[in-house]
């Protein structure tokens, strides 16, 4: 298969044409040709950018948003993560990384975002998927808190009813914010403890071992007699059998025990009993 057309010239795009299959191809040229449509600003140098749609465009998007990307644009070590999580839905970078590997100069996208489902038969790589949104990192969660407060700001402004609202919601949660914070601070300390009692005793525990004197193993004595079956577990079916059999086992039995003297006097019943019905 030859290569595929790339039509607005970048380096990028003609590599995407050599790994990627026809059908992922054209999304990747989609989200590459929406980056003409994009701004971006550059919030920390080399490492976080803001992201957001143009306002001078006939179709207008109906709300405006800012989409933060984590980056390191160091030449050999780029690393590329977006707050859409398209990479992780979809499998192909989003409009707002290309957005950045393209006005950042960037030549090459590290193959590691060309997974193997996408790329064409011959040139598939066994490759694991990057973490794209880093868990602990404190600027992106000062964005996305941002926003939101931004949000709840604007609409409590609206009157002093909402206003009064707002404030003592925020005090209420300032309290549960330092209630958490002091626990996770107090965790953190009781785990340090733990760990270094926890080293205490196996330190101490060590030294007790080397200071105990040799112990043998006890003898073992052998046991007398033949050693006891293994009990079978029966069935509710077979105990019921082995029930009935040991009643009429008992029957029988009581019907050979009678005395000749019973036997006798049982004739004797029977027989007047035919005499009565003669």
């Amino acid at each position: 298969m030859g290569l595929l057309t790339a039509n607005y010239g970048y380096n990028i795009e003609r590599q995407a044409s050599e790994l990627y299959n026809r059908n992922i191809f054209k999304k990747f040229q989609y989200q590459l040709q929406l980056t003409e449509r994009l701004k971006y600003k550059e919030t920390e140098k080399g490492k976080c950018y803001e992201v957001w749609a143009k306002t001078n465009q006939i179709y207008k998007p109906h709300r405006i948003r800012t989409y933060i990307v984590l980056a390191d644009v160091t030449e050999g070590r780029e690393q590329f993560s977006c707050i859409c999580g398209k990479f992780n839905k979809d499998g192909i970078l989003c409009s707002h990384i290309l957005k950045i590997i393209v006005e950042e100069d960037i030549n090459v996208i590290p193959e590691k975002y060309f997974i193997d489902r996408w790329r064409k038969k011959g040139v598939k790589m066994k490759l694991p998927l990057p973490e794209l949104v880093p868990k602990t990192h404190e600027m992106l969660r000062f964005n996305i808190l941002s926003r939101k407060s931004t949000i709840l700001n604007s609409k409590g402004s609206k009157s002093e009813e909402v206003m009064q609202y707002l404030s003592e919601e925020y005090e209420k949660i300032d309290k549960n914010l330092e209630l958490m914070l002091s626990e996770t601070r107090t965790e953190a300390n009781s785990t340090q403890s733990a760990s270094r009692a926890q080293e205490n005793a196996v330190e101490s525990s060590s030294s007790t071992l080397r200071e105990l004197p040799h112990l043998n193993d006890p003898t073992r004595v052998k046991q007398k007699g033949r050693p006891a079956l293994p009990t079978r577990l029966k069935p509710r079916i077979e105990e019921i059998k082995q029930k009935i059999a040991r009643e009429e086992k008992m029957k029988a039995k009581k019907s050979n025990q009678i005395s000749p003297k019973g036997k006798a006097k049982k004739k004797m019943r029977k027989g007047s009993e035919e005499n009565i019905e003669r």
